[in-house]
C-alpha cells in the first residue's frame, strides 16, 4: 500500500513541475511575443518583417538610443553586446561619440554614437585602426532616430518617425534579382520599392541572418558592471609640493579635475577643453579606448582644416593616469606587421605633462611649432622640483612622439 502511494505521489510531483514548467515557457513565450509586438508597432515595421531577428535589431537600436541619451559612457560598457567576447576583453573595441553646439543656448546636443572592432588588437597599442564599424545611431537636433547601423543591417527613418529603408547584406539566392535588395517606404508608409515582390519571394530569404550575429543581438539586454574606473589604493593625482607659475598651476588642477570627470562617466563635462572656445566649429568628438578591463585613452576634440584640437589622456592598466596633452593634434598612421595603428599626437602648438606612477606629475612641457619654448619642468616621485628651465629661444623637442624626424628650431 506504501508503495502505491509513493508512486501515486511520484506521478503528482512530476506532472506539477511539467505544469509550472509550461507555465513559465507560456509566459516567457508571451512576454518575448509582447515585447517584440511593442517594438514592432512603436517602429512601424510592416506585418511581413515582424520576425525574431527583426526584433532582436530593434532591441539593439533601442539600446544604442537609451545609452546616447544616458549621457554616460560608462553605460554603454554594461552590455556584452558591445563586447563581442565572453571573456570581457574590451582592448578591441573603442567608443565613439560626436556632439554639436547649440549656439543659441549654448549648450551641446548628441548627433552620433558608435562603437567599433579595431584591429591588431594589442594592450600596449589600445589605439589600433578601425577594423569595421559595429554599431552606429544617428539623432537630430530634436533627439529623434535619423538612422541605426549595425553591422549586416540598417534602419533608416523619415522625418514622421515612418521608417524609409531597410538595408541588409544579402546572401544573394536570386540571381534574377538584378537591383540592389532592400526595401523602401515612402512617408506614409507605403512601399515604394521592393525586389522581392517581383519574384514572389519574402525578403527573409535572401537576407544574411548568421547565427554569431543573432547570438550578438539577442545579448543586448544582458547587464554587466561596467569597466572599472577605481584607483588603486592610497593612488591620486598629486600637485606639486612647491607652487609654481599661475599658469602651470592652473593646467595641473585643471588635469586633476578633467580625470575626476573622466571616471564619472558622464559625458557634457569632457566637452568644454581649454581653448574650444577659439574654435567656430561646433562639432565636438569623444574617443575611448580600453585595456581589457580598465580604461586605456581618453580623446577629446574637434577639426578644422583637418587637424585636431583637443586633449589626450592615457591610462595604465591599473586606472593610472600617464599621461595629458593639450593643444594642436594629428592623427599619425604606423604600418608594422601588415598591422596599420593610429594616434593622434602634439603637432604644432600645446602642452605635455607626464606623470610618475606616484600621482605626482614627471615633466611639463610647453611647445610651440613642434620645439620646446618657455617652461620645461621636471619633478621626482615626490613631486619635488628636479630642473625649472624657461626658454626664451626654440630648443629640438628630442623625444616628441611623431613618426617623422624631430624640426629644426625656427627662427
Amino acid at each position: 500500500m506504501k508503495i502505491i502511494c509513493l508512486k501515486i505521489y511520484s506521478v503528482i510531483f512530476i506532472l506539477l513541475c511539467c505544469l509550472f514548467l509550461f507555465s513559465e515557457v507560456s509566459n516567457s513565450t508571451l512576454g518575448d511575443e509582447l515585447t517584440s509586438s511593442q517594438l514592432f508597432k512603436k517602429y512601424k515595421i510592416p506585418a511581413e518583417m515582424q520576425k525574431m531577428p527583426m526584433f532582436y535589431f530593434l532591441q539593439r537600436m533601442e539600446w544604442q538610443y537609451k545609452v546616447a541619451l544616458s549621457e554616460s559612457w560608462l553605460e554603454a560598457t554594461r552590455h556584452p553586446a558591445a563586447m563581442l567576447f565572453k571573456d570581457r576583453d574590451y582592448r578591441s573595441i573603442y567608443l565613439d561619440y560626436n556632439y554639436k553646439k547649440r549656439e543659441e543656448k549654448n549648450e551641446y546636443y548628441i548627433v552620433c554614437w558608435s562603437f567599433a572592432r579595431l584591429r591588431g588588437v594589442d594592450s600596449t597599442l589600445p589605439n589600433n585602426i578601425i577594423d569595421e564599424i559595429e554599431s552606429a545611431i544617428d539623432i537630430d537636433t530634436n533627439g529623434k532616430i535619423i538612422d541605426f547601423f549595425s553591422s549586416n543591417w540598417a534602419l533608416l527613418f523619415h522625418e514622421n518617425d515612418n521608417p524609409s529603408e531597410f538595408i541588409f547584406i544579402t546572401n544573394m539566392k536570386f540571381p534574377e534579382l538584378k537591383e540592389r535588395g532592400g526595401i523602401e517606404w515612402d512617408e506614409n508608409g507605403k512601399e515604394i520599392y521592393n525586389p522581392y515582390r517581383v519574384i514572389g519571394q519574402s525578403f527573409w530569404d535572401d537576407v544574411y541572418c548568421g547565427k554569431d550575429y543573432l547570438e550578438i543581438l539577442k545579448q543586448t539586454n544582458t547587464k554587466i558592471p561596467p569597466i572599472s574606473t577605481e584607483l588603486p589604493i592610497g593612488y591620486h593625482l598629486h600637485l606639486p609640493k612647491k607652487p609654481m607659475d599661475p599658469e602651470i598651476s592652473k593646467t595641473l588642477k585643471q588635469i586633476v579635475k578633467y580625470d575626476k570627470e573622466v571616471r564619472s562617466g558622464k559625458l557634457q563635462p569632457l566637452l568644454e577643453v581649454p581653448g574650444f572656445e577659439n574654435f567656430r566649429i561646433s562639432d565636438r568628438y569623444l574617443k575611448f579606448y580600453f585595456h581589457k578591463e580598465t580604461l586605456a585613452q581618453v580623446l577629446v576634440y574637434c577639426l578644422q582644416n583637418n587637424k585636431h584640437f583637443g586633449c589626450r589622456l592615457n591610462y595604465d592598466e591599473k586606472n593610472r593616469l600617464l599621461i595629458y596633452i593639450i593643444g594642436e593634434m594629428q592623427e599619425i598612421k604606423t604600418t608594422k606587421n601588415e598591422t596599420v595603428t593610429s594616434r593622434s599626437v602634439l603637432d604644432g602648438d600645446g602642452i605635455e605633462v607626464k606623470f610618475h606612477l606616484t600621482g605626482y606629475p614627471a615633466s611639463y612641457k610647453t611647445i610651440v611649432k613642434n620645439c620646446l619654448l618657455g617652461y620645461q619642468i621636471e619633478w621626482n616621485e615626490d613631486g619635488e622640483i628636479i630642473s625649472n628651465v624657461n626658454l626664451d629661444t626654440p630648443k629640438p623637442w628630442l623625444d616628441a612622439p611623431k613618426n617623422v624626424e624631430n624640426p629644426q628650431p625656427q627662427n
